[in-house]
């Protein structure tokens, strides 16, 4: 259910950012904010990834991994992929190696079309 719940938001988000952009709202000030949002939650993801490698090294209350994972989800895959390979975490964990990565390069697909006006 949680991975459910982590892909429902990963396709909600990705069709947000492809309507406001199809429907010619991803310019100006709303194309800051966008820009804003996916700095702010990338910066959000990587912070997650130290504070719970962090917490893992002293055996303190950790990050959920659907936190994580939903973090990625709603725009965040830059960040968490970058720490988790910064910061050597969750890399034995086969969900995590395939689905950040996987997360990371739709979200930069998407990202790199909208600025190449290619959809």
């Amino acid at each position: 259910m949680k991975n459910f719940i982590t892909f429902i938001l990963w396709a909600v988000t990705t069709l947000i950012i492809l309507m406001l952009y199809k429907f010619g709202a991803l310019k100006g000030a709303v194309a800051l904010i966008v820009f804003a949002y996916l700095i702010v939650i990338n910066v959000v993801g990587i912070m997650a990834m130290w504070i719970d490698k962090s917490r893992a090294k002293r055996s303190r209350r950790r990050i959920e991994e659907a936190t994580l994972f939903r973090i990625t989800a709603i725009g965040g895959g830059i960040g968490t992929t970058a720490g988790m390979r910064l910061f050597r975490h969750k890399t034995k964990h086969r969900s995590f190696v395939i689905f950040l990565p996987l997360m990371m390069f739709s979200q930069l697909g998407i990202i790199l079309a909208t600025i190449l006006k290619l959809i």
